[in-house]
């Protein structure tokens, strides 16, 4: 073998050992963004569903607002006459 064809071959092969080390490269990488895909897609999950557990919260809130509304403004129905008949 001559030493250009040695030196031909040598560059062949360190090339196919970059693109190696750049394969090896690109699958760890792909690898991370694949785990950080999950992670990412389960904590989007989470936040969905306390977002959902948070809008029926608020609801059951506004109904008990709503209840506790109606027992002031009976209330005041009931003291307002007497309060009057006090004060006349």
């Amino acid at each position: 073998m001559t030493a250009l064809k040695m030196a031909q071959t040598n560059q062949k092969l360190l090339f196919c050992g970059c693109l190696a080390d750049n394969e090896k490269r690109l699958d760890r990488k792909c690898r991370e963004l694949e785990e950080e895909l999950v992670q990412s897609t389960a904590k989007m999950a989470a936040a969905l569903k306390l977002s959902s557990e948070d809008g029926g919260a608020v609801f059951s809130l506004r109904k008990e607002l709503e209840k506790a509304w109606k027992l002031v403004d009976a209330g005041q129905e009931k003291v307002l006459p007497a309060l009057n008949h006090i004060l006349s």
